[in-house]
């Protein structure tokens, strides 16, 4: 399905985006204490699963299901890798400007003198919180969290990936597949949680892939299926003592399937907002941590009840869409300008 817009990836966007705020959100709450942990984590989890898992699960799946679709012909690896340090890293870059720019005005800190050091790379390469996550001793502003680490890492692998996947489809996902097993079943470190590691986000990075590739309409008949696994995994309130990677990872699989069968209903109505919030997502996820973690403990004396607390997220969602927007359109003009750039130079080739 090039070149045709598939709405229900839209529609997963914006549902797994909205996830993540809502966990972030509640989190942030018992982290400053203004509600315990026993009220707060059963309005966004179960035994087995979250919400925020299972956001972050799908959007590993759409983002390989969206680059074999925009990839699907032609493929070029300097344009792939500079598309996406355009459209991945660059955006890290303006966000951390104004993170910086805010710690200074409020905080009087000045992360500029942070900043003057080798560790900076892991900054500029969006891999910080990811390292620091798995034991390196940096100091790094958050952003992008562990998940902006990994993702740059599997857009590093994407051509090897595209390449097996193309020549030997079948054989890949075999190994992919058993390697992804005998990984979580043998992983036994205690943070961070092997739903957080490159090899289990990889494996749905790659599922997504294959979804694309083969899986863009699934048969109806999966819906009887799909439908209930979701449903129990929502509502069941007894652990099931499965491996909690191998439960996302399915969970995540069923979840796009049964939201793939609204695909007709959402082409009827078009759903331009849908396609707005859709794009804004990537831009959203950067900033949404930094806002809530710096919003919540300013507003702290002044929640008492709960329609304070929902003032607080409207504040909270307010200024992560503003600033959202804000770094896409600076971003878009980033790329506009590479773009004349390249432009230009094309110009300026001699005649043959």
């Amino acid at each position: 399905m090039p070149g045709q817009r598939i709405r229900y990836y839209d529609l997963l966007r914006v549902l797994c985006t909205a996830f993540i705020i809502y966990y972030h959100m509640m989190v942030e709450l018992v982290i400053e204490d203004i509600y315990p942990s026993e009220d707060i984590f059963p309005l966004f989890s179960t035994p087995n699963i979250s919400f925020a898992t299972l956001g972050v699960a799908v959007f590993f799946m759409l983002s390989g299901a969206g680059l074999t679709l925009s990839n699907s012909k032609e493929f070029n690896l300097r344009e792939f890798y500079l598309k996406r340090f355009l459209t991945v890293l660059v955006p890290v870059y303006i966000t951390n400007i104004f993170f910086y720019i805010f710690k200074y005005a409020f905080y009087g800190e000045n992360w500029l003198k942070v900043l003057m050091n080798w560790q900076t790379v892991y900054t500029l390469l969006g891999l910080d919180e990811y390292m620091r996550q798995n034991g390196a001793q940096l100091i790094t502003s958050g952003i992008g969290e562990w998940f902006l680490g990994v993702l740059v890492i599997i857009y590093i692998l994407y051509p090897v990936f595209r390449y097996l996947v193309n020549r030997f489809p079948y054989l890949f996902f075999a190994v992919a597949t058993s390697i992804y097993v005998a990984y979580i079943f043998n992983y036994t470190e205690a943070m961070p949680p092997v739903y957080m590691t490159l090899p289990a986000k990889a494996y749905e990075f790659i599922v997504g892939m294959y979804l694309a590739k083969f899986y863009i309409k699934f048969p109806k008949k999966m819906m009887l299926i799909s439908i209930p696994v979701c449903t129990f995994f929502a509502a069941n309130k007894w652990p099931l003592g499965l491996n909690n990677s191998l439960m996302i990872t399915a969970c995540a699989f069923f979840f796009v399937v049964s939201v793939s069968y609204l695909e007709p209903y959402l082409n009827k109505c078009k759903c331009k907002v849908l396609s707005f919030l859709s794009g804004i997502s990537y831009y959203v996820f950067l900033t949404h941590h930094v806002v809530i973690y710096s919003f919540t403990p300013i507003m702290k004396p002044y929640i008492s009840n709960k329609f304070g607390v929902l003032l607080l997220f409207a504040i909270e969602l307010a200024v992560t869409f503003a600033s959202a927007m804000i770094i896409k359109a600076l971003n878009g003009l980033i790329v506009k300008g590479v773009g004349k750039l390249k432009q230009g130079k094309k110009k300026e080739l001699p005649a043959i």
